[in-house]
């Protein structure tokens, strides 16, 4: 016969060690414990009491997989990975861009 914990309001996990939010910050933060208090820490482009509010619309087309999309200055921009270029990421750059004799 195993004894499990029943967890407390705002806490869950097999040993109610998990802080827990209410709708668990809709999947767009992290729940923290803030002067006793549950919390949401959301995530870049959402905001509010449970991170339920978009504040910035995101990268277009995510970045079309070649690229993270970051907050930077209150705007979302991608950051391409090496071999690819442009504000979305959509354009593939040759190494050291064909050595200007050539097209990529």
């Amino acid at each position: 016969n195993k004894m499990k914990c029943k967890c407390q309001p705002d806490w869950s996990g097999d040993q109610c060690q998990v802080p827990s939010c209410t709708k668990d910050c809709y999947h767009h933060g992290t729940c923290v414990r803030e002067n006793k208090k549950m919390k949401c820490i959301c995530h870049p482009q959402w905001s509010g009491d449970q991170c339920g509010a978009v504040t910035v619309p995101p990268c277009t087309k995510h970045c079309y997989h070649h690229g993270t999309c970051v907050r930077e200055n209150n705007k979302m921009k991608c950051i391409c990975h090496p071999q690819w270029s442009g504000d979305q990421c959509q354009v593939p750059s040759c190494t050291k861009d064909c050595y200007h004799h050539g097209t990529c």
